[in-house]
């Protein structure tokens, strides 16, 4: 309805305060309708993580081993084993599951080798305001890579998955734009059912998990609504993120999913 339209019906019945009843007391009656849902996963609460929803888990409030933590602001980074990526250009589905924008693999995934363990690219997606912080420093944005074991200690057991998640942080630069993003920046889903400034690499990191779940990592962000997909479908050049040079300078430690099911 337009103001013009409202008006004309307003006017016609002459009550310029409108005609309407306020809103009276349930007094215990119970209104249909609506479906029952979840409470969202962000803002972030231990507790509805625990118990109420998509994907609860007492583990994301009693884990040991939870993700993300601190890592320590280094004063000299170690010069490490090379960390080897192939990621390559990839076809893709770009969707927005209602919690995070994600790029699924399509086809032949990417590999990533960690020592004698390699592990094939699931998918990344993105977290604004990053997860883990560094020295207590939050970071702009971070894209979570995710990989699954296939070659190495404990990887390809039958009913037994092993995950490897490689974090890429970005900060906000006021002149500088990021080559990665820029690909897809612009075909970017909105949330389902609803309805900046470049940046540019800062630091990576790799933490591991592990599930007795069975194997299908690319599901692994529970979403109680549709996702959104984007007519893009790539190719997207994976190897913008890194520059195609193998890493030298990352943090690993042992953690868990941050998202429920927290394993």
């Amino acid at each position: 309805i337009s103001l013009s339209q409202m008006r004309k019906f307003r006017d016609a019945i002459g009550i310029p305060v409108g005609n309407f009843r306020p809103p009276q007391a349930l007094n215990g009656r119970v209104v249909a309708g609506c479906s029952v849902e979840r409470p969202e996963w962000y803002p972030y609460d231990p507790q509805a993580w625990a118990s109420e929803v998509q994907g609860a888990s007492e583990v994301c409030m009693n884990g040991r081993m939870q993700s993300p933590i601190d890592l320590p602001a280094c004063g000299a980074p170690q010069r490490r084993a090379p960390l080897y990526i192939r990621w390559g250009q990839r076809n893709v589905v770009l969707k927005n599951n209602g919690h995070s924008v994600q790029l699924d693999i399509v086809g032949d995934p990417g590999e990533m080798t960690y020592g004698s363990s390699v592990y094939r690219l699931l998918q990344c997606h993105f977290h604004v305001g990053s997860e883990h912080t560094i020295g207590g420093k939050q970071l702009d944005m971070v894209a979570h890579c995710v990989h699954e074991q296939t070659a190495g200690p404990k990887g390809g057991a039958v009913g037994y998955s092993r995950y490897g998640v490689l974090a890429y942080f970005f900060e906000v630069s006021d002149t500088e734009s990021d080559a990665f993003l820029a690909q897809f920046e612009d075909k970017l889903p909105g949330r389902p059912l609803g309805g900046a400034p470049g940046v540019r690499n800062s630091s990576a990191g790799v933490g591991s998990s592990s599930t007795s779940t069975p194997s299908g990592g690319g599901n692994r962000r529970l979403s109680s609504v549709a996702a959104s997909i984007s007519d893009f479908a790539g190719p997207v050049d994976f190897s913008l993120m890194h520059d195609n040079k193998a890493l030298m300078e990352y943090y690993t430690y042992d953690g868990s999913l941050t998202t429920p099911p927290c394993s």
